[in-house]
């Protein structure tokens, strides 16, 4: 729990020199994915880890800010980690009633039950967050959509980058490992994806206009959902997440924009569809190669009987 703790405020306070603006407690690095791991991994027994960890990280954060003064980052401190908890609990408790495998990426229908279970959890730290700025005014009232829509929509993306990355390497996947002849080909891939990445997302050549389409990594993380293990995919979205992320900080990249915020957006939104759609496709392929592996198994149990 002290381990979960520790990580939770790493997290937290790495994320929070990603964000954009501390009047909509948002960032590109959420600790929301991290904290639903642990719950899933771990049990409802680290909330009190998590409770802590919030409590402090939020405290830090609001205070180096200059959020508000002293009694109101304390009564915000821990409104807002109260919120983290639930989210984490309710969505390990989800997981667990529709899910049940720690293997994420075995069924399709799990990749798009995580889906549903993450937009829904997703709007609770939000709703809390809307109803605390709205008891102490911390915002213009005509700004409380955004605020709610930018936390929800921020929580989600960090939950598709940090969930299945962290229990994609934990969790003992079902499928095979990769095979040493393919270790090549996934540095191949990997590598064109951080490349292709880069140039899109980071103006590595500058005038290169025709690359600046957000979706060019698409075919790679494809080939990776095709050839690869869950970890390697996995990897892959994160390699390709993380680039996207520092592109957009910079100001680089397909989805800047007039102003940050629709630049945050696009990003979140760019990170949480590569995710679903790599993830679910790559969940696809499994099933198909476990069915045509108990094809063959029961094929063969005849041939022998016979």
């Amino acid at each position: 729990m002290l381990l979960v703790g520790l990580l939770y405020f790493g997290i937290a306070i790495l994320g929070s020199y990603f964000a954009h603006d501390i009047k909509n407690i948002t960032s590109f690095l959420e600790p929301a994915g991290f904290a639903l791991a642990a719950a899933i991994i771990f049990g409802y027994r680290i909330w009190p880890g998590i409770l802590l960890a919030s409590i402090a990280s939020n405290y830090f954060i609001f205070t180096h800010n200059h959020f508000a003064d002293t009694s109101q980052i304390i009564y915000i401190s821990i409104v807002f980690s109260f919120g983290s908890v639930f989210q984490a609990i309710i969505g390990e408790f989800l997981y667990g009633k529709f899910i049940l495998d720690l293997n994420l990426f075995a069924k399709t229908q799990s990749i798009f039950r995580f889906a549903f279970i993450i937009i829904f959890t997703c709007s609770i730290p939000a709703t809390i967050c809307l109803l605390l700025f709205y008891q102490l005014v911390l915002n213009p009232y005509d700004s409380y959509s955004k605020l709610w829509f930018s936390h929800w929509i921020g929580d989600i993306a960090s939950i598709w980058l940090l969930t299945p990355l962290i229990l994609g390497w934990v969790a003992k996947p079902k499928e095979e490992h990769t095979q040493k002849a393919k270790y090549t080909e996934v540095l191949i891939v990997h590598g064109l994806i951080v490349l292709i990445g880069c140039i899109v997302f980071l103006n590595l050549f500058q005038g290169v206009s025709h690359f600046k389409k957000a979706y060019i990594t698409l075919p790679f993380m494809l080939w990776a959902a095709f050839r690869f293990n869950s970890r390697e995919v996995v990897t892959a979205i994160t390699f390709s997440s993380i680039i996207a992320i520092l592109g957009t900080l910079k100001n680089f990249g397909p989805f800047t924009s007039e102003t940050f915020d629709e630049s945050f957006l696009s990003t979140q939104i760019y990170i949480s569809i590569i995710s679903i759609t790599i993830l679910g496709l790559f969940a696809s392929v499994y099933e198909n190669k476990e069915s045509q592996a108990e094809s063959v198994t029961a094929n063969k149990k005849l041939t022998d009987i016979a």
